[in-house]
């Protein structure tokens, strides 16, 4: 590793506490290590998920002698990483495609994998729930010398400590779902920086489950209300009615895919984003959440239901506008039945909904 200054070091740390974006600062991340470890020809950090108890991976930054290239899902701009940089659309892989990633997942522990002339060093890395969320990868030249491996760990412990407060941030306590904080971030982010008609199933590929490039393929939002769940707290109280959240949450996470974004508002609301699929697609995914939800028997409750209004995400809109869109066609469902799904440009174009006007940046929600 050589000699490094307390001050070099000192501004490393800066370096990687001084973003708030998640991306951001696993790109830091990578950046820092590649930078000040003179042994490492590339420094990689891949996003994990678990699909069908196979996790996949999604390389967020790799940082090398061409510079940091961000690759992100939600067309973040890359400046202030260092050297040469671009944009690149991210892309899911089987974990047997980064070479010893498999093991290093399945047993949660720190790994090195021998390929010469490259040494890979694997490390996991987990979220303040202690989920393995990410993976960060080093190839060397040879293998690391025990002052490296010191420098490593401390910036990996930085790291997670730095990100438990992003995670605290970002979550609801509860559910541990995104928080309302975080949606208002992330649509707002959509909306501004994707290009105008972007077609985001054609901008993603390689992944094992992967998506068609289907003609109209766009993003969605639907918003989502516990059906009479007022009447479930006053019936066997706040305990059950938490425990349904639980688990409501829980079929959540089962029933949409793990690029799909999760929301609780707050009470028995919820958002989903649904990501790159058309009409068909969208409305086939939250009919089958919506049946997963009535056929769940919810200990003591039984069973519960849920309305859905849900629209595509108009690159031309505000954000505001977007979410008041779905939050008038739920609104079409909860006083039409409940326990259903509606469209709302279906329900203009029917006749049954006038077009809403959002007035306010802030919808407020049953």
């Amino acid at each position: 590793m050589g000699s490094l200054s307390s001050q070099r070091i000192v501004e490393s740390i800066v370096q990687v506490t001084g973003h708030v974006d998640r991306e951001r600062l696993q790109a830091s991340l990578a950046t820092t290590l590649y930078e000040l470890l003179a042994v490492v020809d590339c420094a990689e950090f891949y996003r994990v998920f678990d699909v069908g108890r196979a996790p996949v991976l999604s390389l967020v930054a790799r940082a090398s002698d061409q510079g940091t290239v961000l690759h992100s899902s939600e067309g973040l701009a890359s400046e202030g990483m260092g050297g040469s940089r671009k944009e690149e659309a991210n892309e899911l892989l089987a974990a047997e495609q980064v070479p010893g990633a498999g093991e290093c997942l399945s047993s949660r522990q720190a790994l090195v994998v021998a390929q010469p002339p490259l040494y890979h060093f694997l490390y996991p890395v987990f979220n303040a729930f202690h989920e393995l969320v990410g993976l960060l990868v080093l190839r060397a030249r040879r293998a690391l010398s025990d002052a490296d491996e010191h420098l490593v760990d401390a910036f990996l412990q930085i790291y997670r400590n730095y990100l438990r407060l992003i995670d605290e941030s970002e979550h609801d306590a509860l559910t541990r779902l995104y928080n309302r904080r975080t949606f208002d971030r992330d649509l707002g982010r959509m909306l501004a920086e994707r290009p105008p008609g972007a077609d985001h199933a054609s901008q993603r590929n390689g992944r094992p489950e992967r998506r068609m490039a289907v003609a109209g393929a766009r993003d969605w939002l639907a918003v989502m209300d516990i059906d009479f769940f007022k009447r479930i707290n006053d019936r066997y109280g706040h305990l059950y009615g938490d425990e349904v959240l639980l688990l409501f949450a829980n079929l959540m996470r089962g029933s949409f895919r793990c690029y799909d974004k999760l929301f609780r508002f707050g009470g028995e609301e919820f958002v989903v984003i649904l990501k790159g699929t058309d009409l068909v697609g969208a409305r086939a995914a939250l009919e089958q959440f919506r049946q997963a939800v009535a056929g769940y028997d919810f200990p003591q409750v039984g069973r519960v239901t849920v309305s859905i209004g849900f629209v595509d995400i108009d690159d031309q809109v505000l954000p505001a506008e977007v979410l008041g869109y779905a939050d008038a066609a739920l609104y079409y469902a909860k006083e039409h039945g409940r326990n259903q799904v509606c469209y709302y440009r279906q329900l203009v174009a029917e006749g049954k909904i006038e077009p809403a006007t959002v007035q306010d940046s802030e919808v407020e929600l049953f």
